[in-house]
């Protein structure tokens, strides 16, 4: 069973780096468990482009939070930057915080820039 997980993951990825906006959703969908932040992270991605079929912002940062759980620095990054542009502030500089302990150097720059915009 394992052995078909990473197969169908092969394949989404695979579908991903070749741009089908479509046929990558689906796939991702079909293998997410639930608290996978890797997936989570490619499905919130995939759910905040223009070109992908099914565009859901608040869908994408659902997904985002669930890979932002699972310490993914991506996810955080990705959560904080749509957080600043609903000007919430406290709860972006929290996840930008959280990507830079985790190696982010640009993380680490917004919530600085962040931090010094508020003082």
């Amino acid at each position: 069973m394992r052995k078909r997980s990473n197969e169908r993951l092969s394949q989404a990825l695979e579908k991903l780096r070749r741009k089908d906006y479509v046929s990558a959703p689906e796939l991702f969908l079909e293998i997410f468990d639930g608290v996978d932040g890797q997936i989570a992270a490619c499905l919130g991605w995939l759910f905040q482009r223009r070109e992908c079929e099914g565009r859901d912002i608040e869908r994408s940062l659902e997904y985002y939070r669930i890979a932002a759980a699972d310490v993914s620095s991506y996810a955080n990054l990705s959560l904080a930057d749509y957080l600043v542009a609903q000007d919430r502030i406290d709860e972006a500089i929290a996840h930008y915080s959280k990507a830079a302990a985790d190696g982010s150097a640009k993380a680490a720059f917004k919530s600085y820039g962040l931090l010094r915009r508020c003082a």
